[in-house]
């Protein structure tokens, strides 16, 4: 299906997929390890996992940039539902045949996508703090006013313009990342505050972020567009159990999108985290990943 381009370091690895394109990913953990597919929140790369000494034993973690982030080339027009199919393809090329997926905030459609598109390959699925549909009724209730005004612009402005204010961020990123992510996070609640306030964790979220605009800043900006607009199945689709973590302050990502995943999926399990905000995977994985793959 393709080949390795780097396999010196675990972390920056391409496979070239059928048709040319290259999809980066990173491997982490215990290489003969539980499988898991790890999918990246909005602006983010294959570099997001966790720091935590002790977290992946017995796991063999899997993340992947999206087209358009990190080492992966952009997807022009691409699809949610064109995404399992480079999943799937990734996984015959690391020769696994069965395993769990994880998608954090925006990363959470694209596990729904997968769990539509090839549930036989999954062992478990899991959401955390995940994006919801964008056209339900109160899809913005409780969202903080910076991701109220960037999904509404990604949603309504032309493919032009959302690409030029996606370029603007990604530029600050490039020139001043530290200063750019304190712009970013300066109104997150106090939970997320204090999620952040882990400078190992923090440090892989910046570094994480700033590789996502490497080729630019084409992907962040169709995603947003992506995300916005009807995603091309229906959740009452999806025929395979799906847990779901959330917390109750999260004002990115509000607890009302977990609990309406939890209520329009067939077979779906919420965790709701009191106190907590977007950002409690960089604490909590942990538990996530013992719950996904059984590992103790």
């Amino acid at each position: 299906m393709g080949v390795k381009a780097n396999d010196q370091d675990r972390s920056n690895q391409t496979l070239r997929l059928e048709g040319g394109r290259s999809l980066g990913y990173a491997e982490w953990g215990d290489a003969s390890g539980f499988p898991l597919v790890h999918f990246h929140g909005s602006s983010s790369s294959r570099l997001e996992h966790p720091v935590q000494q002790g977290v992946l034993a017995g796991v063999r973690l899997v993340t992947i940039d999206r087209p358009g982030h990190g080492l992966s080339d952009f997807q022009p027009e691409r699809t949610l539902l064109d995404w399992p199919q480079d999943v799937a393809a990734l996984a015959n090329h690391l020769g696994i045949e069965r395993f769990a997926v994880s998608g954090w905030s925006a990363g959470g459609p694209y596990v729904l996508a997968c769990a539509h598109r090839i549930p036989e390959r999954l062992t478990a699925v899991g959401l955390v703090s995940s994006f919801g549909p964008y056209d339900r009724p109160g899809a913005t209730a409780g969202k903080d006013r910076f991701n109220k005004v960037a999904l509404a612009m990604a949603r309504r402005m032309p493919w032009a313009v959302t690409r030029r204010v996606t370029g603007m961020m990604g530029r600050s990123f490039a020139k001043d990342p530290e200063g750019a992510a304190r712009r970013r996070f300066a109104s997150a609640p106090a939970p997320d505050q204090q999620a952040l306030s882990d400078r190992r964790a923090t440090d892989m979220l910046l570094a994480s972020m700033v590789e996502s605009f490497r080729a630019g800043s084409d992907g962040s900006a169709w995603e947003a567009r992506l995300l916005t607009h009807p995603w091309g199945f229906r959740l009452q689709d999806v025929a395979v159990p799906v847990a779901l973590w959330h917390g109750d302050a999260d004002s990115n990502s509000p607890l009302g999108t977990g609990e309406y995943l939890s209520r329009t999926i067939p077979d779906a399990s919420l965790t709701v985290l009191p106190g907590e905000g977007h950002f409690f995977i960089m604490q909590r994985w942990g538990e996530i990943i013992r719950h996904l793959t059984n590992a103790t």
